[in-house]
């Protein structure tokens, strides 16, 4: 069981959508300092940022496909059991 300190519980997909719109908005401010202030340091951590991001951007897509899957199977075992109950009703 997640610790949730009294709040709701926010599925894993939102979670993942926050932290890359933070991530998103924290990169591009970086980057727009950066080059205003001639700031190479900035600019090269906006950069090395921008693979943290694409590792959630994964992330996310890895839930996707995860939730994908579990639908389909899901799917599947219906659609496997229902000749099995139309020769049971007949």
């Amino acid at each position: 069981m997640a610790f949730t300190c009294g709040m709701p519980s926010i599925s894993v997909q939102v979670r993942l959508l926050l932290v890359i719109a933070i991530s998103t908005c924290f990169l591009i401010t970086e980057l727009a300092v950066g080059f205003k202030t001639h700031s190479l340091a900035l600019i090269a951590d906006a950069f090395h940022y921008t693979g943290d991001l694409l590792s959630f951007v994964i992330a996310y897509l890895a839930q996707k496909v995860q939730q994908l899957s579990s639908h389909i199977s899901s799917l599947s075992s219906y659609a496997s059991s229902s000749p099995l109950s139309s020769y049971s009703a007949s």
